[in-house]
């Protein structure tokens, strides 16, 4: 194995590596490179079984690691959340920071989120149904499945608190 790692053999991994990763050489090369060495690294320390009768040259053997560790960190990279703003950075970019009229019409919307809870006059369903739109972003199934409600009661409580909305609207426009 050792004898197939020539320079022009870990250039070849290398470049491999690079388009698997989908960027150019610039853009992932170190990343590429990393890969190169962990397939090294795992056909050396036996990680990762060579079958010699199946890839009989050990630079395919190479390849076939490389483009296994590629899908893996594709996949992985795929399930990770988007990476977070700290409060420091988003203070100092001044992202996110809302100007007057925005935080009058957050005000005013929070005053009509109260007002409609009110008006609801101890419906639960329809108060924990605005708390799951309003604040969590929830859809209609997923409120059924957290209230542990039929969809159809959730569909009912939903034209009910259309009802109450467009009253409190016209309420609060005369």
């Amino acid at each position: 194995m050792a004898r197939a790692l020539t320079l022009q053999g870990t250039k070849r991994l290398t470049i491999y590596a690079c388009r698997l990763l989908g960027g150019l050489a610039g853009d992932v090369g170190e990343e590429a490179k990393d890969l190169v060495m962990e397939a090294v690294r795992k056909a050396i320390t036996g990680e990762r079984c060579w079958d010699r009768e199946k890839t009989p040259d050990p630079i395919d053997f190479l390849f076939s690691i490389i483009r296994s560790l590629a899908s893996s960190r594709r996949k992985t990279e795929a399930r990770k959340p988007p990476p977070r703003m700290s409060a420091e950075y988003v203070e100092e970019i001044g992202v996110l920071k809302p100007s007057q009229p925005e935080l009058e019409d957050r005000i005013d919307g929070e005053r009509f989120i109260d007002d409609l809870i009110g008006e609801l006059g101890g419906d639960r369903v329809c108060e924990r149904m605005v708390e799951l739109i309003v604040w969590e972003g929830c859809s209609p199934a997923e409120i059924a499945a957290r209230l542990e409600l039929p969809a159809t009661e959730i569909y009912t409580a939903r034209k009910r608190l259309k009802g109450k909305i467009e009253a409190l609207k016209k309420r609060q426009v005369k």
